[in-house]
């Protein structure tokens, strides 16, 4: 098994609004895509999910 951290996590957010976080109420403007990106501890490597 390969050790990693999380090295980054991506939310797009609909352009000229702003965002409006999931914790702040029900109404968030959130786009449904999420990236996290995960970082190789002994070397190089990143893998995006």
């Amino acid at each position: 098994m390969i050790e990693v951290t999380v090295d980054d996590i991506a939310i797009r957010v609909p352009r000229n609004e702003d965002a409006k976080w999931l914790a702040s109420g029900k109404e968030y403007k959130l786009g449904f895509f999420r990236a996290i990106l995960l970082k190789e501890i002994a070397g190089t490597r990143n893998l995006p999910i």
